[in-house]
């Protein structure tokens, strides 16, 4: 991987998980994905694999989810449009955890190295689930973890005036999403 300038808000972040003891000093986080998914959409049953310590932080914004857990996922439940359809794997997920507006999801060991995990595609979660937010049109994620092997950045990339605008409007523009104002 190439390293490339963290936003601000991700910084906060990372300090912020560190200060918690979700991650420790020596080996805080350096990666940080934001994701933005409409009501309903699925993530495909997967694994993080071994460019990444092994323990994740999810912040999940807006719309709640399930995250579900498998420990042997059936070949024919890891094609794309069955897992993030509406269909069903053919087996049951070993864990459920609800991914509130707001809240923080860590898994490490076993949850990350042995189990798979994805979102099934749900346009509405079960009524006695659904909570004040259960009607969100999008769901924003934040996947915050360290990368193992980070090659230095390219000496020719060069950080122009407009490359600095668009960071700093990318930044506002995800600030304005999550404010307590919507």
């Amino acid at each position: 991987m190439r390293c490339l300038p963290v936003p601000s808000y991700g910084h906060a972040m990372f300090e912020a998980l560190v200060a918690a003891g979700v991650f420790a000093s020596d080996t805080a986080p350096n990666h940080i994905l934001l994701n933005e998914y409409s009501n309903g959409q699925g993530i495909a049953l997967h694994k993080d694999g071994p460019l990444y310590q092994n323990r994740v932080a999810i912040v999940s914004l807006g719309a709640p989810a399930l995250i579900e857990f498998w420990d042997r996922p059936h070949l024919n439940d890891l094609n794309a449009p069955r897992c993030s359809g509406s269909n069903f794997p053919s087996h049951p997920s070993s864990a459920t955890v609800r991914l509130e507006h707001r809240s923080l999801l860590v898994f490490e060991g076993d949850a990350y190295e042995k189990y798979w995990h994805g979102i099934l595609r749900r346009h509405e979660l079960p009524a006695e689930e659904s909570g004040d937010r259960g009607k969100e049109d999008r769901r924003v994620s934040l996947t915050v973890r360290r990368v193992l092997n980070v090659c230095e950045a390219d000496k020719e990339m060069l950080e122009t005036a407009e490359t600095v605008r668009e960071e700093k409007r990318e930044n506002a523009r995800f600030l304005m999403s999550i404010s307590d104002d919507r």
